[in-house]
């Protein structure tokens, strides 16, 4: 994450509570999560995710924690907020937080306890925050730099330049809108100086960014995916930023994602079909539905293909806002004509939702009352002694791990794919390749190609890998790791040669998980995995959400296994008495009046 001098701000947590973005929806549907509820104070903004009900309840609980100011307070809810705009029925202004400027007379403490309560008010480019500034350094300060998330309480102390402040942080986000949690006893020193200009004080030095409590966090910024491509250009991939609720968030996504500021597109594992040098023009204008993109000459330069892998890019990004469904784009003064050429790029990545398992020997669609087998595979897997599975997207291919090892199961018949009577459950990605290796191993596992080829994968994990599922558009992998130190989740993303064959794991990062032993990991959309953990007595099932945070689903007694389907409501947990739970939408599980030996995971 980018970082600049003293203590460029920090991402959003955990605490924070970030919200799971909606359901996404097709580009030729009334698509995504935000809405064009803004006040007229708010700096730069139009599109905004909220409903005027939804900003005014929230807006009200925000200032409902509203406190005094004191020498001691908490970066979180307290004090410093003057007015505010309350929409009436009929206009779509947002309710924002208005803070308070100096006041004549102040200290430097009551000076850098307002300026960091002034982090929560982006109206006219943070204007009142400037105020606590000297105006040498106001024109400096980059309050868009990032934004740190902290329930700390503010006790500045004397150093020889100034005061500080230290924080306990739970998450960071940085310029580009990436989103991390901070590990447990995170903290950060924030260094402020000093002067007086015109007999008052001032701050001359500061951090770049603002600092925000986890309710004002959730009040200013919102979650929004940009869709870069998968290397065959057959799916598109959900990357979740955060951005400050604004009149210009539809600029900030063209932006971000003509800038392309992602590990994974650096080290290969997406692209994206933006050329170099191409740049938005104008403000994006959204009318009845469609987003209209003004682009430089770059656009026209380039092939037919590519132009419309541009306007899926964009439009898929740009199907955040719930009142865009559709985009255009405009270059030379002239609408560009963009036809579909190449196909169009999957994004929804939709699994059956009736639960695919094992049941009484017979492998299938599990029913309330019979097991249908798979068309293309009928009963071939019966009598393998299968105790795991994962079915291909087409249906067409199962990986099934049994007492000799994993195999490959097709139309065609069974072939043992790894052997081996202690290998981990297999995943299978959509070019067919088949992921397994030893419970045991800590360095590799291996990826068996549809012809029987295996690959092995350094995977650089400290750890036992206890389970390993690949993401439904073939990118990413995660891996639940048992370690000394106790359970840990981990993502990385997936390198790939011109045949699609995996190459190379990269870009692992440490996925927060809370408190609990992992027993079982699912993905259930392109952002989100499911969990099932061991707490004392009982399991518990969240879920992460990358660049998010996580989330609890509530508890069962026993689970012993969990699949993703489409959308949280879609999850399936398994028990130890085979009983099939769903979620109730009200953190407790029900009997879905299924029985399964187990559920195999759909891609």
């Amino acid at each position: 994450m980018e970082r600049t001098g003293a203590g460029h701000l920090l991402p959003p947590d955990a605490a924070a509570h970030p919200r799971r973005p909606h359901a996404r929806l097709a580009a030729g549907s009334s698509a995504g999560r935000l809405g064009r509820a803004a006040t007229d104070r708010w700096t730069g903004g139009a599109d905004v995710s909220r409903t005027r009900s939804r900003w005014w309840w929230r807006a009200l609980a925000a200032l409902a924690v509203v406190g005094v100011l004191t020498g001691c307070v908490r970066i979180p809810d307290s004090g410093g907020v003057s007015t505010v705009a309350i929409p009436d029925e009929g206009d779509t202004e947002a309710l924002l937080p208005v803070p308070e400027g100096p006041t004549v007379g102040a200290t430097p403490r009551e000076i850098l306890i307002g300026f960091l309560r002034a982090g929560r008010g982006p109206q006219n480019s943070y204007a009142v925050a400037t105020e606590y500034l000297t105006d040498a350094f106001a024109a400096e300060w980059r309050p868009n730099a990032g934004v740190l998330v902290s329930t700390s309480a503010v006790v500045p102390t004397e150093t020889e330049t100034g005061l500080q402040v230290s924080l306990e942080v739970t998450a960071e986000v940085d310029s580009s809108g990436h989103y991390d949690l901070a590990g447990a006893g995170s903290s950060r020193q924030l260094s402020f100086e000093f002067t007086q200009e015109d007999g008052e004080w001032r701050i001359s030095a500061a951090p770049d960014g603002t600092v925000l409590s986890p309710t004002f966090f959730e009040l200013l910024f919102e979650p929004v995916e940009l869709y870069y491509f998968s290397p065959d250009f057959e799916f598109l991939v959900p990357e979740l930023r955060w951005f400050l609720v604004s009149r210009t968030i539809s600029n900030r996504i063209v932006d971000e994602l003509i800038a392309g500021q992602s590990p994974l597109l650096e080290s290969g594992v997406l692209i994206t079909a933006v050329p170099n040098g191409l740049e938005r023009l104008e403000s994006v204008d959204i009318e009845s539905g469609t987003a209209t993109v003004t682009l430089s000459s770059d656009i026209l330069a380039v092939s037919s293909a590519t132009q419309w892998r541009i306007l899926q890019q964009l439009t898929a990004s740009l199907g955040s806002l719930s009142d865009v469904h559709s985009a255009a784009v405009i270059s030379g003064g002239f609408p560009a004509d963009i036809s579909e050429v190449g196909g169009t790029a999957d994004r929804f990545l939709q699994v059956d939702p009736i639960p695919v398992g094992m049941l009484a020997g017979e492998f299938g669609s599990i029913g309330e009352s019979e097991v249908r087998p798979l068309d293309e595979i009928g009963t071939a897997i019966d009598a393998l002694g299968a105790t795991a599975a994962s079915v291909s997207r087409d249906r067409s291919t199962v990986a099934v791990l049994t007492a000799e090892g994993v195999s490959r199961v097709t139309a065609d018949g069974v072939e043992l794919a790894a052997a081996g009577t202690d290998l981990i459950a297999p995943t299978i990605d959509p070019w067919g390749y088949i992921w397994t290796g030893p419970e045991d191993q800590l360095e590799q596992l291996f990826a068996v190609s549809p012809d029987g080829t295996p690959l092995s994968i350094g995977i650089g994990i400290e750890g036992r890998v206890i389970d390993v599922s690949v993401s439904r558009d073939g990118t990413r992998v995660v891996f639940a790791v048992a370690t000394d130190d106790g359970s840990r989740l981990v993502v990385a993303g997936i390198v790939r040669d011109a045949s699609g064959a995996p190459i190379a794991i990269v870009e692992s990062t440490l996925v927060s998980i809370g408190a609990g032993e992992l027993l079982d990991v699912s993905w259930v959309d392109g952002t989100t995995i499911a969990l099932l953990l061991r707490s004392g007595q009982s399991t518990t099932v969240s879920t992460a959400t990358l660049g998010g945070r996580l989330e609890s689903l509530g508890a069962l007694e026993n689970g012993e296994q969990i699949v993703g389907g489409n959308g949280v409501e879609g999850i399936r947990v398994l028990d130890s008495d085979g009983v099939v739970h769903r979620p109730s939408g009200d953190s407790s599980w029900l009997d879905t009046g299924l029985r399964a030996s187990f559920l195999a995971t759909q891609q």
